[in-house]
């Protein structure tokens, strides 16, 4: 269990000769205490040669009880080696030497580095000179996990200086992922620890078991190295890192995985070999282990390209106005050249090869999302923006005959720069490389860029270094709907902002007004006054999604030069305005982008404040149902109590703007007793326009109630009517909380309630009783809102009294003997009345005086000197004037004007609510001729109208819109109106035929 190491030459023959038999001497091989000091020596764990070549280190970890040690061979003929052990004490079971290594460390020479991944339970790192000297120490940061279990330098930064490479596989997260530690030489033995590599850190995986330099595989004057995970994917995996200028890239140039190499490889990436050119590529070539495969898998290197390449311009300053014309499409278009140059170099590989080559126009953001302003020729005489070309090249010549014609288009982005990109690549199908590679071909270096690009600025109107230095100054005006100083929020609030822009300076280009405005208000639109000045507003997206405010961006889409003035008016709405809110802050800017330093520099800026105010006029109202609750009275035979009566007050609330009201309560105050209970509250919304309206109304009912007070008596006329109401009766108090209104819309709260049908007896109440509710409204308190409302309280009443309860039903011989005796009765009475003479006419010439009168009237009628239209008056005849009123009408209190009537009545047989007519006509007389002045009980003149006149307008009746002197006011005594001549003459007076009706009523 010593150990011993053999040394061979390229042809990996080893005879007895070679072997290296360091630890034999037999007094040591155990000590007098009984540990093992050479007995279990191991040595050759670790074997490395110098960095140099002028020695060789083969690490020894058994000894002095697996405190660990290593052996140094000199490069001398015979060769004598040097053990260096650690002290028992000090390093018990250590392991040091399980991997060592060489470095150069400094520039005084090469030092020898040894890992002991159980020193102290975290793993160290020692470093010595060729004294034996402790130089240098690293500790790991995790307990068990074996930290210096593996080791190698490489420079990976290229300074010259080796840097330290660390294993420790049993690092874990969650089980044995492993972990690598890459300590940069800072020179003076001061390591940096510069990179943690884990790998794919997969569980188990124990990422750094082996790690190795492998030299400078893609020739790039950086070394590099490998790591094993040799449990990673059941078959093991390696990981190949690339030095570079700042240090080992973090992520690896390949990862290759031993199942994809053999089916049967496991533990690949157990250990690794040095690296070796074995195939004269001019690239290393190593191999890896997989001992439970007993197989080891040679890894060549590729053939590296490396491809660079560049475009350039005859000038960085582009002026539209001198620029070089070329014909497209017939025109004369402004254009320039491109150059493309590239160079292709590398070991081993073939002497041309196909780049395929992309150009990409004006691939910066523009301003404003403004097109392309660069493009080339297309196939088929097209304009493109992007061309795809495949080139040949000479390996390691320069080629740049390439040339390419730009051409430009107009645009009013003249400040962002012109970039023109450049991608680059070896063709996957390129026939050099294909054609003179067996079975490994070239590959392209990964860290070389694959594209480039160049700058191009057009020439402005500005200074000889060609930044302007414009001075722009804003003034903002806040424009309110009809001229009014306070912007009311009623159903369309609007407001505009006019911008006065001006500069003092040089020319502006991209001029920019920036719009910052509270998040609740939105803007609508732009216009200009006389349409000359194009602006485009376009909304500005949030970082911030929490933002109080937005913004807009207006853009100038023309240059502003000195002494220009621009005005432009942006409309705002302000439908979203918190109620709490009695001012807009508005904050407005102008900028103009800088060309080279390529950012927008705000010059003036504006603060304009709007006052808001909440104008709203409320309306409520209050109705009961019914106005008065008849209760028949409480019978014998029927317990008090048993039956109770339904009412209902309805409390409206409407909104007669302008502004919607934010929210308002309504307190509704309703009396109760034993005998009068709230059965439930009722919500019920409109608006004018029809349909429901969505205000948002809670109701409750509280158990508050009012103490009784005295009770409150009223006195209309004779009668007394108690009423009870909040300050006479315990009190319901049910509020009602009703959130956001607009404008005509109304909510209806309907409360129910009932009344037992003895509460007039119960409350000792002999004539009425009145049940009164109340409402009051209660409107905001903001400092933007102004109430226009004057009732804020009202009161309901229902007045309850007692009907007259009907009477029984009687029996039919009752009414049938009380009928006949009746008419018994009045038949014996018209018999005595007629044997006293009562039916005799005793005014025999007073009704022939009075058919005289008629025949004149007739006369009259068909006479052409009197008109329907006429106005003259004509006084009875002196012998009609004893007449009675009775003659005329019975009801009427005062002697009335008189009309020819036009209906088909009996005058003598008119009700007490119908009218009499003193202008008689015979029955066969048509009615369209006539109207009829009508009384009703209420002792008012009404003139009612035939149908015949309604349809025919030559005879006009008397409307509200043409109203003569009202006669009914105090009617002059005796006076007649003649009534309109008939259309068709009418027939002879017959007096029989009148007198006969008359006759038979005498």
């Amino acid at each position: 269990m010593n150990g011993i190491c053999y040394e061979s030459g390229k042809d990996l023959h080893f005879d007895g000769t070679s072997a290296w038999p360091a630890l034999e001497g037999t007094k040591k091989q155990i000590s007098s205490n009984g540990f093992f000091i050479y007995g279990m020596g191991s040595l050759g764990t670790s074997a490395v040669y110098s960095r140099d070549g002028t020695f060789a280190v083969l690490g020894a970890p058994g000894i002095n009880d697996w405190a660990g040690g290593y052996v140094q061979i000199d490069n001398f003929m015979p060769p004598k080696p040097k053990i260096r052990e650690l002290t028992f004490n000090m390093y018990n079971n250590s392991y040091f030497g399980m991997a060592s290594t060489t470095a150069k460390l400094s520039a005084e020479g090469v030092f020898i580095i040894i890992g002991g991944p159980r020193s102290g339970g975290y793993g160290k790192v020692h470093a010595y000179n060729n004294n034996f000297q402790l130089m240098l120490a690293k500790e790991g940061e995790q307990l068990g996990s074996s930290f210096g279990a593996s080791l190698c330098a490489a420079d990976v930064n290229g300074d010259k200086l080796d840097d330290l490479i660390v294993g420790a596989p049993l690092y874990t997260d969650k089980s044995d992922e492993g972990r690598v530690y890459v300590y940069i030489n800072r020179e003076f033995f001061n390591l940096e620890l510069m990179t943690l590599l884990s790998g794919s850190n997969t569980a188990g995986s124990r990422f750094g078991t082996a790690v190795a330099n492998i030299g400078d595989l893609n020739l790039d004057k950086y070394e590099d190295i490998v790591v094993g995970a040799p449990y990673e994917e059941e078959s093991g995996v390696i990981y190949i890192y690339n030095g570079g200028k700042f240090g080992l890239r973090q992520e690896p140039s390949q990862r290759i995985v031993g199942k994809t190499l053999g089916n049967d490889l496991k533990t690949f990436g157990w250990s690794f070999s040095r690296p070796w050119d074995v195939d004269d590529n001019h690239y290393a070539d190593f191999a890896v282990g997989a001992f439970e495969s007993n197989k080891v898998v040679l890894l060549q290197g590729r053939s590296v390209v490396d491809l660079y390449a560049n475009l350039e311009v005859a000038s960085d300053l582009i002026d539209l106005k001198t620029i070089k014309k070329c014909p497209f499409r017939g025109q004369q278009i402004g254009c320039f050249e491109v150059l493309v140059c590239l160079n292709y170099s590398g070991q081993n590989l073939p002497p041309s090869a196909e780049v395929n080559i992309t150009i990409r126009l004006d691939t910066l953001e523009r301003h404003m999302g403004e097109r392309s302003r660069l493009f080339m020729e297309g196939p088929n005489n097209t304009e493109v923006e992007k061309l795809n070309e495949i080139l040949m090249i000479r390996l390691s010549r320069q080629k740049c005959d390439k040339k390419y014609i730009i051409y430009t288009r107009n645009s009013r982005d003249v400040i962002t720069p012109l970039r023109i990109d450049l991608d680059y690549d070896i063709s996957s199908s390129s026939i050099g490389i294909a054609s003179n590679c067996r079975s490994i071909c070239p590959i392209r270096n990964k860290y070389n860029p694959t594209t480039t690009h160049t700058m191009a600025y057009f020439l402005l109107e500005c200074a000889e270094n060609h930044v302007c230095h414009p001075d722009l100054r804003i003034e903002a005006k806040p424009n309110l709907k009809g001229n009014e100083e306070i912007l009311v929020i009623d159903s369309s609030p609007y407001f505009d902002l006019e911008l006065t822009i001006t500069n003092q300076g040089e020319v502006s280009y991209l001029t920019t007004v920036t719009i910052e405005y509270p998040a609740y208000i939105y803007f609508k639109t732009t216009t200009t006054p006389d349409g000359a000045i194009v602006i485009n507003c376009q909304p500005v997206p949030s970082i911030d999604n929490k933002s109080e405010n937005s913004s807009i961006s207006c853009d100038l889409l023309h240059p502003v030069r000195n002494g220009d003035k621009v005005l432009f008016v942006t409309r705002f709405y302000a439908h979203g305005t918190p109620y709490n809110v009695h001012k807009l802050p508005l904050n407005v800017s102008v900028a103009s982008l800088s060309q080279r330093v390529g950012s927008m520099e705000m010059q003036k800026a504006a603060l304009v404040s709007i006052p808001v105010q909440i104008k709203t006029e409320m309306k409520l109202s209050g109705v009961s149902f019914p106005g008065q609750l008849h209760l028949l009275p409480v019978s014998r035979t029927r317990t008090a109590g048993e039956e109770w009566a339904s009412l209902s007050h309805v409390y409206i609330l409407g909104n007669l703007g302008p502004s919607p009201m934010p929210h308002s309560q309504l307190t509704l105050a309703v009396p109760t007793s034993p005998w009068i209970r709230v059965q439930g509250v009722q919500v019920e919304k409109k608006s004018v326009t029809g349909g429901l309206s969505h205000v948002p109304v809670e109701c409750n009912m509280s158990d508050r109630l009012v103490e009784m007070m005295n009770n409150k008596t009223e006195n209309p006329g004779t009668s007394f009517i108690t009423v009870l109401s909040c300050d006479s009766s315990p009190c319901a108090v049910v509020t009602c909380y009703v959130g956001l209104m607009h404008k005509y819309q109304t909510i209806y709260i309907n409360v129910s309630l009932a009344v037992r049908s003895d509460v007039l007896q119960m409350t000792k109440v002999n004539d009425q009783l009145g049940l009164a509710s109340s409402c009051q409204l209660q409107e905001p308190d903001y400092v933007s809102y102004t109430s226009l409302t004057t009732t804020f309280k009202i009161m309901t009443t229902t007045y309850i009294l007692y009907k007259t309860s009907p009477g029984q039903a009687v029996n039919w011989w009752v009414l049938l003997i009380s009928v006949s005796s009746g008419l018994l009765l009045l038949y014996i009475l018209v018999v005595l009345l007629w044997k006293c003479g009562f039916f005799r006419r005793k005014r025999k010439e007073e009704l022939q005086m009075l058919i005289h009168y008629f025949e004149s009237e007739r006369e009259i009628l068909h006479s052409d000197s009197v008109s329907a239209r006429s106005s003259d008056l004509m006084v009875l005849p002196p012998g009609l004037s004893s007449l009675h009123s009775s003659h005329v009408n019975h009801h009427a209190s005062e002697t009335p004007l008189f009309f020819p009537h036009g209906e088909d009545e009996d005058p003598m047989e008119y009700s007490y609510n119908q009218s009499y007519s003193l202008n008689r006509r015979k029955p066969n007389e048509p009615s369209s001729t006539f109207r009829t002045l009508q009384y009703h009980n209420n002792n008012k003149p009404q003139l009612s109208r035939p149908r015949s006149q309604q349809r025919n307008r030559d005879i006009q009746p008397w409307s509200h819109r043409n109203t003569p002197p009202n006669p009914f006011m105090s009617p002059p005594p005796n006076i007649w109106v003649p009534p309109p001549a008939p259309i068709n003459p009418q027939p002879s007076f017959n007096n029989d035929l009148y007198l006969e009706p008359l006759e038979s009523r005498a």
